[in-house]
């Protein structure tokens, strides 16, 4: 009969014994049944999935107060520096505009850094002192100098380092002073008329040191109790002439000089007493016919009509006709030309002390 040969499998040609290939059979089976397996497991393993996400999601939302609690209590001690909050964006100069061209950070860059930028790439470029000169009497009033320093922007420099503590307190500025006034930068002793224009100067650079300004005022640095109702009679003048127009309500001109010097009882201490006569002497010598003893009494009669009328824990509220009653009794009734007690509610009313402008 014919020779047959049957080609021999893979298994054959390497070698391999049919109780191997036999082996290597299952193995394969298995490992597609595995996969069948798999492919069909698979929507649940989604359906799995999908639920410990939501789970997840879940528990981060419910961890996010106690998150955002410890946030809180890490930038409180220092651990973690606070987010930077977004600031209000106000039109820009042309010359800052072509700043902000220059470095090409148009949103990164704060309308306050701007200003430094600009100032600081104005006092590179120009020749000599002249910008930092500009600069420090932006900062510190008409009467800053060189003295000792060797240069403006030395003086800048010793400004800034005492600055620093003005926002502090009123020992803070009257630190700040002294610092300046040790180098020549500033007349030791200030004058009044000096003094008030310095202090200006400071509030309009810095106005968070405005409530450290008043209560430097009104403390015990001017001097001892006679010597210091003198000096913050002349300092409150000066202020008064360099900060508060001519011609106002007694309502508006207490809301200009608040605005530059809270003088409040409650924020300032005891020295708001010299302050509240100091302005009322200044605000009879432009009233026709007030004593300051009259205006003395009305600047504390509206301080309390506006704790009456804007503090919520105050009930009932006083009207209008309890006001100028109350008024009648006291010498601000016989005061001629009578004041305008009922025009004077209305407006503390509308407006607090501590509110300028239309609200």
């Amino acid at each position: 009969g014919a020779l047959v040969l049957e080609p021999r499998s893979a298994h054959d040609r390497l070698g391999h014994s049919p109780e191997r290939r036999s082996t290597a059979a299952v193995r394969s089976e298995q490992a597609a049944g595995e996969k069948r397996l798999s492919l069909e497991a698979l929507p649940a393993f989604e359906s799995t999935f999908k639920a410990r996400r939501v789970q997840h999601r879940r528990r981060k939302v419910a961890a996010a107060p106690r998150r955002r609690i410890a946030q809180r209590s890490q930038r409180h001690r220092g651990w973690a520096s606070p987010r930077p909050r977004p600031s209000a964006r106000t039109p820009m100069t042309p010359t800052q505009q072509l700043a902000l061209e220059a470095v090409g950070r148009t949103s990164l860059l704060d309308l306050q850094d701007l200003n430094r930028l600009v100032r600081t790439a104005r006092a590179s470029f120009e020749p000599g002192d002249e910008a930092w000169r500009l600069e420090a009497r932006r900062r510190w009033g008409p009467w800053i100098r060189r003295g000792e320093a060797p240069s403006w922007r030395r003086v800048l420099e010793i400004g800034e380092r005492a600055g620093a503590r003005l926002s502090r307190c009123s020992g803070g500025v009257e630190a700040a002073l002294r610092e300046l006034g040790a180098v020549g930068a500033l007349p030791a002793p200030l004058a009044p008329a000096q003094l008030g224009a310095t202090l200006l100067a400071v509030r309009a650079s810095r106005p968070a040191a405005s409530r450290a300004l008043a209560a430097y005022v009104c403390g015990d640095s001017l001097g001892d109790r006679r010597a210091a109702a003198a000096a913050t009679a002349a300092v409150v003048e000066a202020l008064w002439d360099l900060a508060v127009p001519a011609g106002p309500g007694l309502d508006e001109a207490l809301r200009a000089f608040l605005d530059i010097l809270p003088f409040l009882p409650l924020a300032s201490g005891r020295g708001a007493n010299r302050v509240i006569r100091a302005v009322a002497k200044r605000y009879a010598d432009d009233a026709d016919g007030w004593s300051p003893d009259v205006v003395y009494v009305l600047i504390y009669a509206l301080i309390m009509l506006q704790t009456d009328l804007h503090n919520p824990r105050v009930r009932p509220k006083i009207s209008e006709a309890d006001f100028v009653q109350s008024l009648q009794r006291t010498i601000v009734g016989a005061a001629r030309p009578a004041a305008p007690a009922r025009e004077l509610y209305r407006a503390i009313k509308a407006r607090p002390l501590g509110a300028r402008g239309g609200g």
